[in-house]
């Protein structure tokens, strides 16, 4: 399938997650395995993870598609979506995590950001919070 073709279809599929069957999400992540790691089945099937709120495989996921994807706008809607999974993981953690708001205010957007990142892709679901790698 020609790469216009594939987008489009991925675009339509991606805006009708919500109303898939359950089922769809097996089918999807079985057609990304048998294409060898098709990136942009990949970041769908982390979409649909994402859409069912299955965060720890839709970090899993859009963590190794997100810096392979070639479209901008697949590229940034990774990136939106890993970013939610870690305000979601770092209001889970308030109270716990007294340093995360230190680390926060020393540290630049762009490297505590890339260190949330990684801390969370690396946490499992029962793992223990990650952000006290924050303090100061």
């Amino acid at each position: 399938m020609p790469d216009a073709q594939a987008l489009k279809l991925l675009n339509v599929l991606q805006g009708n997650l919500q109303d898939l069957e359950p089922g769809w999400l097996a089918r999807i992540e079985a057609a990304s395995q048998a294409s060898g790691g098709d990136t942009r089945l990949q970041y769908l099937s982390a979409m649909a993870c994402a859409q069912r709120q299955l965060w720890g495989k839709a970090r899993q996921l859009l963590g190794q598609a997100a810096p392979r994807l070639a479209e901008p706008a697949l590229r940034a809607s990774a990136w939106r979506t890993l970013a939610e999974a870690a305000g979601r993981a770092a209001r889970r953690c308030r109270g716990r995590c007294p340093g995360l708001e230190r680390g926060r205010a020393g540290r630049s957007l762009s490297t505590s950001g890339q260190r949330a990142i990684r801390a969370i892709s690396a946490a499992g679901a029962a793992a223990p919070c990650p952000w006290p790698s924050f303090a100061g």
